[in-house]
């Protein structure tokens, strides 16, 4: 959207996203990939489990990802950083002196709750490994994950209404601004059986 509204814009995403990516007059960043997957590591309710069981606490594939994001501002040079599930971008801007912009859930935040979720099965330490890299560059160690998801952002963009989410208020900076997909490729027409059923609206 930003893009067709004629700003400058460029992505820092896996090459596979490219593709979808031509049609757009957009500068282009290959990010690093985690490595595979532990599917078993966690039930995937709260942050912290869905960086473990996506293996995006590794060291390695942090600090390659620091270093690529720090080429790509030094290449592309934005007044910006937007970032919707990339923790390592309030890194590599703290170190480049940008500010951040985030999406707000409240699954990132460390007092979500939900019945779904057994806490005896929690994933901890995984803010370990990011503390090693906070202190290579010198920066402030975390407490909790959700610092780096949300709690160090200048700006934190909620997608949706205050009605369906009033926590997200307690996000810093918080901004409630509706809907942020591409509609182009995110969003169709209702299903006609919806439409019409105003009883499931």
């Amino acid at each position: 959207e930003a893009a067709l509204g004629g700003d400058e814009v460029g992505f820092f995403c896996k090459a596979l996203m490219f593709p979808m990516l031509q049609s757009l007059e957009a500068a282009r960043f290959e990010a690093p990939t985690p490595p595979p997957p532990h599917l078993d590591a966690a039930p995937n309710y709260k942050l912290a489990d869905s960086i473990r069981i996506r293996s995006m606490d590794d060291v390695a594939y942090l600090e390659s990802t620091v270093e690529a994001e720090l080429a790509a501002y030094r290449a592309f040079r934005p007044d910006v950083v937007f970032t919707e599930n990339q923790f390592s971008a309030a890194i590599s801007t703290a170190v480049a002196s940008l500010p951040l912009v985030s999406t707000a859930a409240w699954r990132n935040h460390p007092e979500f709750k939900s019945p779904l979720y057994d806490e005896r099965g929690c994933v901890t330490g995984v803010e370990d490994n990011f503390n090693l890299v906070l202190r290579r560059y010198g920066l402030e160690p975390i407490q909790d994950v959700w610092e780096l998801a949300n709690g160090r952002s200048a700006l934190n963009l909620a997608p949706v209404i205050p009605e369906l989410e009033p926590r997200l208020a307690e996000f810093p900076n918080t901004h409630y601004v509706g809907a942020l997909l591409y509609q182009g490729i995110e969003l169709g027409p209702v299903p006609l059986e919806l439409s019409e059923d105003r009883s499931r609206r």
